[in-house]
């Protein structure tokens, strides 16, 4: 398992496999796991991940933990480094 980076702000996509449910547009509820743009792919609507994606959803990639709130750079649960 290598460590990943999660970019929730700004245009970048989020690392979908650290989101553990379904993500939909907020105009035309297409389902948006696994875009990589900054516009949706149904009604080009610009997205905002991070109101989108909130960080406490955000889990780790290894056991699937939520990662919000911690101070070192590894997982409680398992131990897997993260950035």
């Amino acid at each position: 398992m290598n460590n990943e980076t999660s970019t929730i702000t700004g245009a970048a996509a989020p690392e979908w496999r650290q989101i553990p449910g379904p993500v939909h547009c907020g105009r035309c509820s297409a389902l948006l796991n696994g875009t990589a743009g900054s516009n949706c792919p149904q009604c080009e609507l610009s997205l905002d991940w991070a109101e989108l994606v909130p960080q406490e959803h955000i889990c780790c990639l290894h056991c699937h933990y939520q990662l919000l709130g911690l101070r070192e750079q590894r997982c409680p649960e398992c131990g897997q480094e993260f950035d």
